[in-house]
């Protein structure tokens, strides 16, 4: 009997020589074509040009010859030198740097300065909004911090108000601070530009005199200096486009939108 382990030994046998076989032919096969290739084409085109050279004082230029010279150069630069074209495709223009403006509080719109289309400049007004609770809201605390200056201004005549002082005195810096806070959300309420753009969105419907909430847009501010581009192209056109091709003398059909607005 034949043992288990004596089948891969026996392939091996069987494989090495049938490769051995092979190779040989292989080698002679790739031989005879290199042979064939030099005896029927290489060797008649060499043979042409040598006779070609040594005779070449014989040619005399004539207008057949320049004809001819002419034609093969016409037909070379056809069929090899590439043609330029134009590759036509649906593009979407985005601006690089854009902003949505939003109301930074609740109020009523007093003045509306520009319209779309308009271009601006950084500290352009967009518009002017009035807050009856943040002017409420200041005037309360103003009257609380005078309240808290006389208390201190009185401490020395009262031993109760001397033994607050330093209560009164915290409660007052407090006060400030909120009444400074409340400033700034009042000066924001003179809407400005943040940068140059051109205003390329209004809100619909948007008149002064209207009341709006916190966070409502009101603009959309773009620069339109410095804008991508995302085109598509249909698969069949895109080995006719190159990188370097791609400037702006490009011709696209494009939608350019910006928020819920196309222009």
């Amino acid at each position: 009997a034949m043992r288990s382990d004596a089948w891969p030994r026996n392939r091996l046998k069987i494989e090495v020589p049938y490769i051995l076989y092979l190779l040989p032919l292989k080698v002679f096969g790739i031989f005879l074509a290199a042979i064939e290739i030099w005896w029927f084409i290489l060797r008649p085109i060499a043979q042409e040009i040598g006779t070609w050279w040594k005779r070449r004082s014989e040619f005399g230029m004539n207008k057949t010859l320049i004809r001819t010279v002419i034609l093969l150069a016409g037909l070379a630069a056809f069929f090899l030198a590439p043609f330029q074209t134009a590759v036509y495709g649906e593009a979407v223009v985005a601006a690089e740097r854009r902003t949505i403006v939003s109301a930074p509080a609740a109020g009523q719109i007093m003045s509306l300065d520009v319209d779309v289309g308009e271009q601006v400049i950084n500290g352009t007004r967009l518009a002017l909004l009035s807050s009856p609770q943040l002017a409420n809201e200041a005037e309360r605390l103003r009257s609380e911090i005078e309240n808290l200056d006389r208390m201190i201004g009185m401490s020395g005549r009262s031993d109760t108000l001397t033994q607050r002082v330093s209560v009164l005195i915290s409660e007052r810096a407090s006060r400030a601070e909120q009444l400074q806070s409340v400033v700034s959300e009042m000066d924001q309420l003179d809407i400005r530009a943040p940068f140059n753009a051109t205003v390329v969105e209004r809100a619909d419907g948007l008149r002064a005199e209207d009341w709006i909430g916190r966070g409502e847009p009101l603009f959309v501010l773009a620069d339109l200096s410095q804008i991508s581009i995302d085109g598509f192209i249909p698969e069949g056109n895109i080995v006719h486009v190159s990188p370097s091709a791609i400037s702006a003398s490009c011709i696209f059909r494009a939608t350019f939108c910006l928020q819920s607005m196309c222009v």
